[in-house]
């Protein structure tokens, strides 16, 4: 991507903090061990949980994960980091590889990175950096993507797993995510690191600069550090890995390279034709009988030169890459000045770009070949040929882009009596390409091509340039994001209790949200581009104010000398947002901690949370699209049997449906109350803690299932009792006057002139192939009736589970031993997919979308002995039922459960000092990392879908890691 002048500017300080940083470091005192954290003069002290300073938080307190551990976890990125603790489920598009559909539908083609708290979906998480907020990216939908920073910049990573929008607003239903910059080093860093646990082989390199000063032009202490890191990520095709492949016979699965009518044909096409029966030769081709084409011109074919169901096909697997090539470099960046004693000025900036290429072989697209010149006489009339790009030298990719800019500036100061103040601007800024697809083959502009005699599909010569020009093409999503932020808050004591200070924090926040899209594709039988939508026809702006305010009232002290009672402190936090265009919504929080002796105490949270629509959700010129849907099955009296009448083919008439989908601008808040309650024992270097937590979110917002409609039967009609199964209030009678006139929309029905007045473009079909479009802007007098398939507030999810942490430390002699364990277990996930939908329970159901594992855990092992430290680490996914399995004949398998699964990590690494300096090098580290040390996998599974299912991470089997760091 194209650098911006003020990124330029950025980069080029990063260079010039390198150049002179080294000069500075020489006056370094004795540096420490690589792995332990750094010391400083002048600290800001970052808390996820409360915003009240000097303070712990009450009622539950952030899992951490400090820079020791994240270094020997071996792994590249700070999601990694995140996704090793257990409250951390892997769900669609939670990981760095492709997926195809809608964004709505998990579609990922930027393969930007997210985390799910509790399986919740990463919408539910709020990922901070420092405390702050970062701009979110997308055209379709908005993520955030969970790299904020690079690792190397990373002082620690806090996470809260429980509500906290009293706290922090909207997004924080399931927890927080806080990314905390290291602020205190001084020197230079530098790191290499080579290794393939995302697949391919990636290279690694980063260096950071730090400074600190007493005295800068008379204004006081305070430093600055900055960190550049690149990475280069070779592409990974997913045949590599046999779960992957879809061809599974060798393993006892299904031969999914055809199914049905799809199949992807080879460099030779096929011909298909339905027939009444099914196919008993090939498993899977259901009622299709298959012919393959031999290699040549395709001219004089007859059916006794083509190969009776013995089809030409190819293994898409080796056409797709699970994770693309990408190209990442980051900048993070921290300054901290005292003006006077009393007043300091602090601010950051992060920077990413990323570009990532990634292939996915669609499947071959079918033409029919009746009333073209290459119909083969003497079989069925509805023959259909299968043609595959892959002939043309020719394979969809998707080339992602997105470059995210972030900055923030403020004063802290203390105030008086106690009391401390901070005000800022945060700014964010993305710009991307969600989905930019080359090589699409698009199927309306081939079968003109083939009616009108100018390709011959039948042909296994490449296409001339002229002629590929006439039906390949492709599709731009692009996005750009913007986001301005400024908070204020003071905090200090209010006055003096018997058991301590009463303490205060109150504060206001004013944030403005952006968001624009440029959208175009090749579409239609001439293979036109057509622009969907511009930068300036969906530009979208909102407003959210917002205030707050927390208490932290010691009830109880250890000097009051009350039985069974150390201490009892109890918290209140409230917070009022209001949207622009979403409404307003008041979520309070309360906490408390009883410390009953040293060693054990006891806490318990209660609070609301909720969820805003998302920018890109809310937006109605962002992505809004539909389709005409002509001679519809109606039983419903309400609604114009527009096609033909009831009583010619039975008991139902045919009418004309028009399919909406996208965004939606009367969405509002979704809502949860989440409540806890914890204990804790802690004696010498050994702390249990138990935690109880419940989770109820309503009002979540995804597609409704209109499509109900589609299969509705008598009983499902409002006029016979029933709702169409919940989604009734979502199937719209339309009633066109006859004066309407498709020139005009003002001339509809004024229910459906509302809805498609934000429509920006026809339906689009999975994976960047918009041939199924319908012109439904310039045919809508024909809608009889609306399917309200966009976003709307309908769904819900209940649920309750325990956390478990243990953690042990000793010194054995010159050995210092740490071991950890945390696991989670989910003792209930029932989800409602709409209004009147039954919730059902959905843990330990690997077909559920939703459906997490009933039991996970990591349980690790530290060993630190003079330069050397070793850790094993153990992660733990519990058994899962898995139903729709299929064999290798395609024949239904019953429900098989899918034994638990473990996997182990081995970190190696040595810290070695110089007693003097060489070449400026003080001290180093050397690191050797094995992710899934014995090459484990779940037990084998098939479905319709493949062989492997994203929440048991990612698929490559052992990979390993080697790092090498060095301190100047």
């Amino acid at each position: 991507m194209n650098r911006t002048p003020h990124v330029r500017a950025l980069l080029c300080s990063v260079a010039l903090t390198t150049l002179i940083a080294p000069a500075a470091a020489m006056a370094q005192d004795k540096p420490k061990d690589q792995t332990q954290n750094d010391q400083s003069v002048v600290e800001e002290v970052v808390v996820t949980g409360t915003n009240i300073s000097g303070v712990k938080p009450v009622g539950s307190e952030p899992v951490v994960v400090n820079r020791d551990e994240a270094i020997r976890m071996g792994v590249s990125n700070v999601a990694d980091v995140v996704r090793r603790i257990p409250q951390v489920q892997m769900g669609v598009g939670d990981d760095v590889g492709f997926q195809g559909g809608t964004s709505h539908q998990g579609y990922n083609g930027s393969q930007t990175e997210t985390v799910s708290l509790r399986g919740l979906g990463s919408a539910a998480t709020l990922v901070l950096v420092d405390g702050r907020r970062p701009v979110g990216s997308g055209a379709v939908a908005t993520a955030t993507e969970a790299n904020q920073i690079p690792l190397a910049a990373l002082e620690r990573v806090e996470v809260l797993p429980d509500g906290a929008s009293a706290l922090y607003g909207s997004d924080a239903v399931a927890g927080v995510i806080n990314f905390v910059l290291r602020k205190n080093f001084e020197g230079v860093e530098a790191s290499v690191r080579v290794g393939n646990q995302s697949g391919g082989a990636e290279y690694n390199g980063s260096i950071t600069a730090g400074k600190r000063w007493e005295n800068l032009g008379g204004l006081g202490a305070g430093n600055l550090i900055v960190t550049y890191e690149h990475q280069d990520r070779d592409a990974f095709a997913a045949g590599k890995i046999a779960r992957l492949r879809r061809d599974l016979r060798s393993q006892g699965g299904p031969d999914l390279r055809l199914a049905n009518d799809a199949a992807t044909s080879g460099l030779s096409p096929n011909i298909i034709s339905e027939g009444a029966s099914a196919n008993t030769t090939i498993p899977g081709a259901d009622n299709f009988t298959y012919w393959g084409v031999p290699a040549g011109n395709g001219l004089g074919l007859t059916p006794a030169s083509l190969a009776l169901n013995n089809p030409n096909l190819i293994d898409s697997a080796d056409y797709i890459d699970w994770t693309g090539k990408q190209n990442r470099d980051q900048v993070a960046a921290y300054f901290n000045q005292q003006l006077t004693d009393r007043v300091e000025l602090f601010g950051g900036a992060t920077y990413t770009d990323r570009d990532t290429y990634t292939r996915s072989l669609a499947n071959s697209s079918n033409v029919a070949l009746a009333g073209t010149p290459f119909f083969i006489a003497g079989l069925p009339a509805n023959q259909q040929v299968q043609y595959g790009s892959l002939k043309d030298g020719q394979v969809r990719a998707f080339a992602a882009s997105s470059e995210t800019i972030g900055g923030n500036i403020g004063l802290r100061a203390d105030l008086f009596a106690g009391w401390r103040g901070e005000a800022y601007y945060n700014y964010g800024r993305n710009e991307q390409c969600d989905s930019c697809v080359t090589g699409v083959l698009n199927g309306t502009a081939l079968t003109a091509q083939v009616q009108s005699g100018a390709i011959n599909p039948l042909s296994s010569a490449p296409l001339t340039a002229t002629q590929m020009a006439s039906v390949y093409g492709g599709s731009k999503f692009q996005s750009r994001t913007t986001l301005n932020d400024w908070l204020a808050k003071i905090d200090g004591p209010l006055l003096n209790l018997p058991a301590g200070k009463l303490r205060a924090a109150v504060g206001g926040e004013y944030r403005v949200e952006e968001n624009a899209n440029r959208n175009s594709s090749n579409t239609g039988p001439t293979n036109a581009e057509q622009v969907l939508s511009t930068y300036g026809g969906s530009a979208y702006e909102r407003n959210i104010k917002s205030l707050f305010g927390e208490l932290y009232i010691p009830m109880i002290s250890d000097g009051m000398n009350i039985p069974l009672i150390r201490s009892l402190t109890l918290s209140a936090a409230v917070r009022y947002d209001d949207y622009s265009d979403a409404g307003d919504t008041t979520n309070p929080r309360y906490g408390l901690t009883w410390d009953v002796t040293d060693a054990l105490s006891f806490s318990g949270t209660w609070g609301t949370s909720f969820r805003a629509p998302s920018i890109t959700d809310s937006n109605p010129k962002a992505v809004t699209s539909g389709t005409l849907l002509p001679g519809v099955p109606n039983y419903d009296p309400r609604i114009t049997n527009g096609v033909l009448p009831a009583g010619v083919f039975g008991p139902f008439g045919l009418t004309n449906a028009a399919l909406l989908l996208g965004s939606n601008p009367d969405l509002t808040p979704e809502t949860s109350e989440n409540w806890s309650v914890s204990g804790s024992w802690k004696k010498g270097g050994l702390q249990l803690t138990a935690t109880y937590w419940s989770i109820s979110y309503q009002n979540q917002i995804t597609f409704p299932g209109t499509v109900a409609y589609l299969a509705a039967t008598p009983a499902d009609v409002p006029a016979n009792g029933g709702n169409y199964r919940g989604w009734g209030q979502f199937v719209i009678p339309i009633k066109n006057p006859a004066t309407c006139n498709n020139a005009d929309l003002s001339t509809a029905d004024p229910k459906l002139a509302a809805l498609l007045q934000g429509l920006n473009y026809d339906f689009v079909s999975g994976g960047g192939s918009f041939n199924q479009g319908s012109a439904l802007k310039n045919n809508f007098c024909r809608v009889n009736v609306v399917l309200d398939s966009r976003l709307q507030n309908v769904a819900s999810v209940t649920q309750r589970g325990m956390d478990f942490s243990a953690s042990y430390s000793r010194a054995v002699g010159e050995v210092f031993v740490n071991g950890r364990l945390n696991v989670a277990r989910v003792l209930k996930n029932e989800i409602a997919t709409g209004p009147g939908q039954p919730p059902t329970e959905q843990t330990g159901d690997l077909n559920q979308l939703y459906g997490g594992f009933k039991w996970r855990g990591t349980a690790s092992v530290t060993a630190l002995w003079k330069g050397f430290d070793t850790t094993v680490m153990a992660r733990y996914l519990d058994k899962m039922h898995a139903s729709g399995l299929l064999d290798a004949n395609f024949q239904p398998q019953p429900t098989k459960t899918i034994s638990s699964h473990t996997e182990f990590d081995l970190t190696l690494g040595y810290n070695g000092e110089f007693k003097s300096p060489a070449y400026g090098l003080k001290s180093w580290r050397a690191q050797v990392a094995v992710t899934n040390l014995f090459d484990d996998y779940p037990d084998f599974f098939a479905t319709e879908n493949g062989a492997w299912n994203g929440k048991y991470g990612l698929p490559f089997g052992r990979t390993a890691s080697f790092q090498l760091t060095g301190r100047f």
